[in-house]
């Protein structure tokens, strides 16, 4: 999170403490936030998870079904094909 990100953030949760500048600064601080998202660094990784598309959401997908799955025996083969990832590419994205 860059410092501009990191500004943004940290006002939107200070103003989140008054009704009032919430309802009236809320929604622009909203608005940057998400332009900062979309414009940062990071920005490819965040748009793959939003979408659903792209490795780190396959990742994503896997990291759930491990989650939920933590004490049954875990394939990697099976979690592979679940990514729609070959067994190489799974290990690479991991």
């Amino acid at each position: 999170m860059d410092e501009d990100f990191l500004g943004a953030t940290t006002r939107l949760v200070k103003y989140l403490r008054s009704e009032t500048e919430a309802q009236i600064l809320g929604p622009g601080l909203v608005r940057e936030i998400l332009y900062r998202a979309l414009c940062g660094t990071d920005a490819p990784v965040r748009y793959s998870l939003a979408t659903h598309s792209g490795t780190y959401s396959q990742v994503a997908r896997v990291l759930k079904i491990m989650q939920n799955n933590y004490a049954a025996d875990l394939d990697v083969e099976q979690l592979a094909k679940t990514a729609h990832l070959s067994v190489s590419a799974f290990h690479r994205a991991f």
